[in-house]
């Protein structure tokens, strides 16, 4: 996650409702659903749902990276 974060601008990632589009189906790709322009976890969240998001999230954003749009 923090090499992600270091390599890529993520207030322009973030910024706007383009930006959270394209996150949002670059990590629908991966089989997560960012749900409006945030997510959330609830009690039926555990350890291994998270740790499938961190890594669905750092392939998302190097996918974004590679197709130039992070």
């Amino acid at each position: 996650m923090e090499d992600a974060v270091q390599t890529c601008d993520v207030q322009r990632l973030m910024a706007g409702r383009g930006a959270v589009n394209t996150l949002r189906k670059a990590l629908l790709v991966e089989g997560i659903d960012l749900m409006r322009s945030g997510g959330f976890t609830s009690i039926a969240h555990g350890d291994r749902e998270i740790q499938q998001t961190v890594g669905a999230f750092e392939r998302a954003l190097e996918m974004l990276q590679a197709e130039g749009l992070a």
